[in-house]
């Protein structure tokens, strides 16, 4: 999603009013935070963007929208940290998605790394929080900072089909390629998929190029998305088609 470009992370109750109460997860979450840490074990980025796409599908009905990360490294290894983002769903208010989640990284080699880690998604704002509210375990591989490979695993994604709304597992994968052009210019290209078979809704693809360019600790990108057979069923999301997508990202 550009909204979560800062982080492309290697991340149910009554369906009535506003649900508020957020899972242990995250209070274990504000735990790790509170614990002494140098100020060199933080980092994070805040940033907005003209819609908030993530994984193929816009999270805000193709309104601008900002977004959010804090997160703590404890050495080189591990990483935990709290991302979050403005969602706008069809027929609601503006809300926000939250995002916990937990990493464990390698350096492989000179010039591969890799990651696994696990996530827990939650709109406590949406009026049906319970049917966005969805865990998953994720990992990626990447070389010099150049090629990027992910798959992340969801056991309990709700999707709807009529007036059924089934729970089960999704599946998405996904490739990307960072190419220096000059200076802090650089292109991105990326294609994804997502297998939603499982969940009895349509599977698609979506997959995006654009160019991104540094100046300070300030990021700017400006990406052309496509998104195809998504019929926006599960998670909250809506198919944006195709269309081209700007933000603005600080790093801290």
């Amino acid at each position: 999603m550009v909204c979560l470009m800062a982080r492309d992370r290697i991340t149910r109750e009554r369906v009535v009013g506003h649900e508020t109460r957020l899972p242990s997860a995250l209070f274990l979450l504000a735990l790790a935070f509170a614990a002494p840490a140098g100020a060199r074990d933080w980092a994070g980025s805040v940033g907005y963007a003209s819609d908030n796409v993530y994984r193929g599908l816009s999270l805000s009905e193709g309104r601008p929208a900002w977004f959010a990360d804090l997160h703590r490294s404890f050495g080189t290894e591990w990483v935990v940290g709290l991302a979050a983002a403005a969602e706008r769903p069809a027929r609601q208010s503006a809300g926000a998605r939250l995002t916990a989640y937990l990493e464990r990284r390698w350096q492989l080699a000179p010039d591969w790394a890799a990651g696994i880690g696990v996530a827990h998604h939650e709109s406590p704002w949406n009026d049906f929080a319970r049917h966005v509210r969805y865990d998953e375990v994720n990992a990626v591989i990447g070389w010099r900072g150049r090629w990027r490979i992910s798959l992340a695993v969801s056991p309990n994604t709700t999707a709807y089909e009529g007036w059924t709304i089934r729970d089960g597992v999704a599946v998405w994968s996904a490739v990307s390629f960072h190419q220096p052009l000059q200076g802090r210019l650089a292109a991105d290209f990326g294609i994804g998929y997502a297998d939603l078979s499982r969940l009895g809704v349509a599977s698609y693809a979506y997959g995006n190029a654009g160019l991104a360019w540094g100046v300070g600790d300030v990021y700017l990108h400006l990406t052309w998305l496509h998104t195809d057979g998504a019929d926006g069923a599960y998670a909250g999301g809506s198919d944006p088609g195709s269309r081209w997508v700007a933000s603005a990202m600080w790093r801290f």
